[in-house]
Order: structure tokens, then C-alpha cells, then sequence
């Protein structure tokens, strides 16, 4: 059987739209749609695709054929970027 691969843009519109897990996300028009053909897969439980308290955001994917485990890693959200918060 060949193996499946997905094209640089799908793995970075899935990747981007991990993203739109978080809670700061302050309306749908700042998130990245799924690419055509995929959907988020159904049954994972929330509490596993997000833990607030580290930044991590996850997606799960599917588009019939292949599933694909999508990550943003650590956003730090909570801290500044300056280190400051000013």
C-alpha cells in the first residue's frame, strides 16, 4: 500500500487552524479554514486538545483517508513577550 502524504499548504492551513482551539481567539474571522475535504474529527475530548495553563493547542483531522494529529506547541499566553507586560 503507498504511503499518503499531504501537501505543504494542508499541513500548514491544519497546523493554523489548531490554532482557533484557543480561548483568546476573539472571533472565527481570525482563524485559518480547514483545507476543502477535511473536518475535525468527532468524539476527542476537548480536554485533550487544549491545556490552558501551558498554552498547548491541538487539532485532530481527518479527510476520510488519513488522520492527521495538528499542533500549535506552547503560545505562552500568559506572559509579555518583553518580559515585562508593559
Amino acid at each position: 500500500m503507498p504511503s499518503a502524504t499531504i501537501s505543504d499548504l494542508t499541513a500548514a492551513q491544519l497546523a493554523a487552524n489548531s490554532y482557533g482551539q484557543s480561548p483568546k481567539v476573539r472571533s472565527l474571522e481570525n482563524t485559518v479554514p480547514l483545507p476543502p475535504g477535511w473536518n475535525a474529527l468527532a468524539g476527542v475530548p476537548p480536554d485533550l486538545l487544549r491545556k490552558d495553563s501551558i498554552g498547548f493547542l491541538a487539532g485532530v483531522y481527518a479527510d476520510g483517508n488519513q488522520i492527521v494529529i495538528s499542533y500549535a506547541g506552547t503560545t505562552n499566553e500568559g506572559t509579555s513577550l518583553l518580559g515585562t507586560g508593559t
